[in-house]
């Protein structure tokens, strides 16, 4: 089964951040994000393949994005980020994220 990696990485700040895979619940966590690394936290999942949507809440501060993707045999790296302007943002890749 196809691998969906979703990494959280900067702008977090003790923000709750809530992910549902397809309206499932997949995570649920309050996050910091390591500056030196850019990272705060990370889960992972099997789906089938085919579309998938994930949605992404931080619902403290009220926001909520979605992505709509498609997940094939080779995995799907989602990294989620909090911008300067404090929206939400995806960058989708077929590689995994690297971290010093």
């Amino acid at each position: 089964m196809p691998l969906l990696y979703v990494a959280f990485r900067e702008g977090f700040d003790n923000d709750r951040v809530v992910a549902k895979v397809n309206g499932a619940d997949a995570f649920d966590q309050v996050l910091r994000t390591k500056t030196q690394i850019g990272f705060a936290g990370q889960f992972e999942l099997e789906k089938d393949p085919g579309a998938i949507r994930l949605d992404v809440e931080l619902p403290d501060r009220n926001q909520k994005k979605s992505i709509d993707l498609t997940l094939e045999q080779s995995p799907v790296f989602v990294g989620v980020n909090r911008n300067r302007d404090g929206n939400l943002a995806f960058q989708t890749s077929t590689e995994p994220f690297r971290y010093m």
